[in-house]
């Protein structure tokens, strides 16, 4: 009975994969740009948290036209969708790479879409990918990690010092660390 039910919610969580992956496109946009980051026309601030699904994250092309996106090839990471190559496109279009990945809102459950078409924005992506995965293999981290929206930066020698989106994993705090604090106790009140 338990291998049945093993099964039905190994089903369950390959659906709500798919309809995260196939609804993502109407949620809302997080966005960064040197530093600054914006859902929705709206500024966030650094530190603000999320719980993130980078096991999902997408990665591909965009096509621009008039400075808005008119199509996309994205596809998963974990299927192996292969990495942006400008020479599979047609020299007269402009596309462009793309990751994306979602976030949710961990007090309201709100879906939002972490989407960047720059170097760093997929730095950002593949970062928080790795430590997710060394994480889960280690025994000690979630396929889900609640992460703090940071800013980081990488080296280019054509610009300097690059600003780039980073995803810090909010640490967990057990009850052990929790019972094992630093408030004293009144001695006095344990008679009461």
């Amino acid at each position: 009975m338990s291998n049945d039910l093993t099964v039905q919610r190994q089903s369950e969580l390959a659906l709500c994969d798919t309809m995260l992956e196939e609804t993502s496109a109407s949620a809302p946009k997080i966005l960064c740009k040197k530093g600054v980051r914006s859902k929705g026309g709206e500024d966030l601030p650094a530190g603000t948290e999320y719980i993130a699904y980078p096991m999902d994250a997408l990665r591909g092309a965009c096509r621009w036209e008039n400075d808005m996106p008119v199509e996309q090839r994205v596809g998963r990471i974990a299927d192996k969708f292969p990495s942006f190559n400008k020479d599979n496109f047609p020299p007269d279009e402009d596309w462009k790479p793309q990751v994306a990945m979602v976030l949710e809102d961990p007090a309201t459950g709100e879906i939002a879409t972490f989407v960047s078409a720059s170097v760093g924005g997929k730095i950002a992506v593949e970062k928080l990918i790795n430590q997710t995965a060394s994480a889960v293999k280690r025994g000690n981290g979630d396929l889900t990690p609640l992460v703090r929206l940071a800013v980081s930066s990488f080296p280019s020698e054509e610009y300097g010092t690059i600003i780039r989106p980073a995803f810090e994993i909010v640490p967990k705090v057990s009850i052990q660390t929790e019972l094992n604090d630093k408030v004293p106790f009144n001695d006095d009140l344990a008679d009461i």
